[in-house]
């Protein structure tokens, strides 16, 4: 089901994408599987930002999380708090994105995740990884930039924690 909702989430359908994504969730939660619902969440989350419902996504988001963590998949707890900081960028709560963003970089060093620390780079450059974020809206530049002004931040924020100069 996961599989075929990133289909149609390729073919742009994506009211179709949610509902097999939501079959594929009751599935993984109905055989206790975790890593399941975790990505059925997660790409509950990334249609959702697509439709333009952050405040959705982050529901979704929130909840892949909560199982990351219980499960021990640091680096799922890490795409689901990069996802709750772009979807927080996106509603212009910057201090919030920055806390998840400032999360994700701690787990991102601590299993060595070189990989995440490029996309960090790259949104630095205003450049969105997740493009549900820039597509079918006429504020994507926008967003962009203001995803780029967060993560400047937050890059400063460590590089002073670092030197002593400010505690995040």
């Amino acid at each position: 089901m996961g599989n075929l909702g990133l289909a149609y989430a390729d073919l742009g359908q994506t009211e179709r994408a949610i509902e097999l994504y939501g079959q594929r969730l009751a599935i993984a939660h109905e055989f206790g599987d975790g890593w399941g619902e975790c990505s059925a969440l997660g790409n509950l989350g990334l249609a959702y930002a697509k439709l333009g419902q952050p405040e959705k996504a982050i529901e979704f988001h929130e909840q892949a999380l909560v199982i990351e963590r219980e499960i021990g998949d640091s680096r799922g707890a890490g795409n689901a708090l990069g996802n709750l900081g772009l979807a927080y960028a996106v509603l212009g709560k910057t201090k919030k994105a920055i806390e998840f963003f400032m999360q994700q970089l701690d787990i991102t060093h601590e299993i060595g995740d070189r990989r995440g620390e490029g996309r960090q780079a790259g949104w630095e450059d205003g450049c969105v990884v997740d493009e549900s974020f820039q597509e079918g809206s006429g504020e994507a530049g926008c967003h962009g930039r203001r995803l780029a002004d967060v993560v400047r931040s937050a890059r400063v924020a460590v590089a002073q924690s670092t030197t002593g100069i400010l505690r995040c």
